[in-house]
């Protein structure tokens, strides 16, 4: 298992949480930035997933595009992505999930299956809005 992130704080949480079921030389965490590259050899992954980061980046095309250069064809990407997100760190608000389908078809993924999750759904007396968007998209 491989995985990224730009804060190391976050790298220092997940290694934490990843030792309690598996051994060290089963995972890799590295500090990056999937804006600036992967240090991945192509069609090397299996699987790969982005977990609320496609809007915290300026190119998320960009990003899209590398990871579909790491996986092995037909692999499958898990998406995670807020609808109508309301924190000020985001870069993106996207505003339906049809837009982030778009996004991802644009840039040679299918969606394979979908589904929307609202905020509602687990707390219906919440005033906020965020949807989240969870999709498999498998590489074309």
């Amino acid at each position: 298992m491989f995985g990224i992130d730009i804060s190391e704080y976050s790298l220092k949480y997940a290694t934490r949480l990843l030792k309690q079921k598996f051994n060290e030389n089963q995972f890799s965490l590295n500090l990056g930035d999937i804006q600036k590259g992967l240090d991945i050899p192509s069609q090397s992954m299996e699987f790969g997933l982005m977990a609320e980061i496609l809007e915290h980046i300026h190119k998320p095309e960009a990003a899209i595009g590398r990871m579909k250069n790491v996986l092995k064809p037909c692999s499958p990407l898990w998406i995670v992505v807020p609808i109508n997100g309301n924190a000020m760190d985001h870069i993106t608000n996207y505003q339906s999930p049809n837009e982030v389908e778009l996004l991802m078809t644009n840039n040679g993924f299918d969606i394979d299956c979908q589904n929307v999750f609202s905020v509602k759904q687990f707390n219906p007396k919440s005033k906020d809005k965020t949807e989240i968007y969870v999709a498999v998209c498998v590489s074309r």
